[in-house]
């Protein structure tokens, strides 16, 4: 895929990121209806909201254009995956609310994803709209990352020293048998590096979780 059509994908994708994002922020002080899709024996990826339902059908409307005009497939997160990814040589990949049960409880920790894959897996495209916090983060294959539009640096060696090494989870993982033994090997290779500490907030849906992690990288 040429830079150009990069480009052009990649700002259409920015704009409706956040027409999603505006429509979630317009309803989440409502009174909600939510639906349990599957049973995980994680609560955050069993829920579903009207609002994901709605979102999705927004974004896939949006896409449709694009899709039609150079030949991409589309799968979401709330429908059933139709197999046109393997199809197709790319296709967009949507999380309409990436974080559901914070969105549900009101709290900072949910996002809108939107991504063009290509077909063996690549990442060419990313945006991930933190609507709660007024936060567009992009990145396309090439290109590099960003927040508002301004590029995301992450710090040189030697600005390692005194800072923390912050590791993100969702909630899920605190309750794991495996999570002593995980932030203890993770205590000792923050020290290793060059680190003061670690720490480990918990945080929201894996796609906020990953850019918070960029925040303080």
């Amino acid at each position: 895929m040429q830079e150009e059509l990069i480009r052009e994908l990649l700002e259409a994708a920015k704009k409706i990121a956040l027409t999603a994002g505006q429509h979630i922020e317009s309803r989440k002080n409502e009174d909600i209806g939510v639906t349990k899709k599957s049973n995980t024996g994680s609560i955050a990826s069993e829920i579903v909201t009207e609002v994901d339902i709605e979102v999705q059908e927004m974004i896939e409307k949006a896409l449709l254009p694009l899709c039609q005009k150079y030949d991409l497939a589309f799968l979401g997160e709330e429908t059933a995956d139709n197999a046109s990814r393997f199809e197709k040589e790319y296709f967009w990949s949507v999380d309409p609310i990436d974080g559901t049960l914070h969105f549900t409880e009101q709290i900072a920790g949910y996002s809108t994803s939107i991504a063009l894959v290509r077909k063996d897996g690549i990442p060419v495209i990313g945006v991930i709209n933190d609507s709660y916090n007024n936060r567009l983060y992009s990145a396309a294959l090439g290109l590099g990352a960003f927040c508002n539009d301004k590029p995301i640096r992450c710090q040189d060696e030697g600005q390692k020293g005194g800072s923390s090494l912050r590791c993100y989870f969702d909630r899920s993982t605190q309750k794991g048998p495996p999570y002593e033994k995980l932030t203890t090997g993770i205590k000792a290779l923050s020290s290793r590096l060059g680190y003061e500490k670690a720490e480990f907030p918990f945080g929201g849906g894996a796609a906020l979780n990953a850019c918070w992690a960029l925040d303080n990288s």
